[in-house]
């Protein structure tokens, strides 16, 4: 279960470098994506040469690495318990997918299931609870693929582990250590072998900071035709907030001192940077908007 982002770096960031000049010198690498550890890099190569195919090939290694060092970031902040327990803790939504995955034996029982960011792997629990014949936890995170596991082991639930408090027909989660798109020939999982697909890729707002991209990756690699989503739709509400939302006035008057420089500062930083909070209704300025995401029909050029 994962939220929180990984790089601000674009496409037009990470450019290519051609010695012979002129108007197509430099192009950026089209088609990187940075986000959520879905990663691909397809590069132009206008200049033919083998020094420029050179540096063409360390530019993408350098970019390469740069992702790959922020992907690692990212997924070692989720080595903190207390981000898994206040998500758990959000009963709402824990018992929100709860309900779903135990109150549909028709679609879970011996189902093939893929839980994209396991996380301590709750939700895989819940599947191996409903009757799933095989559970595939992806966890980006050393650490908590590794805590994943344990747990798994220590309620009976892991796969190849069979003790004298387990059956061997309850042992079917299986957790996998790495990110989604880089498992394509991984753990034996046969393209379009998964029967449910479900993941908490929701972040603040729906989509800030989301893991969208990796269960549609997931779902165009591994889930059957006729395969279900958990969610796979979602509903936004959206709205303007006024100035008295924000901390903007506190600082035009500071026992009794003009501070509002730093007000400034931070009508600028909001918007560039998502502003997550809690306000009162009394400050919606606009009327509401509706706006929903369906899985089935998102695709990648669409985020």
């Amino acid at each position: 279960m994962h939220d929180e982002g990984t790089s601000d770096i674009s496409a037009s960031e990470l450019v290519i470098p051609c010695e012979n000049g002129g108007k197509g010198a430099a192009k950026p690498l089209e088609g990187l994506i940075v986000d959520k550890g879905c990663t691909t890099a397809v590069a132009s190569l206008p200049c033919r040469n083998r020094k420029n195919e050179t540096n063409v090939k360390s530019s993408i290694k350098i970019a390469s690495d740069q992702i790959k060092n922020i992907n690692k970031s990212y997924f070692n902040s989720y080595g903190s318990f207390g981000i898994h327990r206040e998500m758990i803790s959000d009963k709402v939504r824990t018992e929100a997918y709860r309900q779903a995955i135990l109150e549909n034996p028709s679609l879970m029982r011996n189902a093939v299931v893929m839980d994209v960011g396991c996380g301590t792997g709750i939700l895989s629990l819940f599947a191996a609870q409903a009757g799933a014949s095989r559970v595939i936890a992806i966890e980006a995170s050393d650490k908590m693929a590794a805590v994943a596991t344990q747990i798994a082991k220590d309620n009976g639930l892991l796969r190849n582990e069979i003790s004298s408090e387990s059956n061997q027909q309850n042992c079917v989660i299986e957790v996998v250590q790495g990110m989604v798109e880089e498992l394509e020939n991984a753990e034996q999982i046969s393209p379009q072998s998964v029967d449910v697909l479900f993941s908490e890729w929701m972040g603040y707002c729906l989509l800030y900071e989301s893991m969208l991209t990796s269960v549609l990756f997931a779902r165009d690699k591994w889930l059957k035709p006729g395969g279900a989503i958990l969610p796979d739709t979602a509903t936004m509400f959206v709205a303007g907030f006024g100035r008295g939302a924000s901390s903007i006035k506190f600082w035009e008057n500071v026992y009794g001192f003009n501070m509002s420089c730093i007000g400034r500062e931070i009508a600028e930083d909001a918007a560039r940077f998502p502003i997550v909070d809690v306000i009162d209704s009394c400050n919606i300025v606009t009327t509401t908007e509706v706006l929903q995401v369906c899985v089935w029909y998102c695709a990648f050029r669409f985020l």
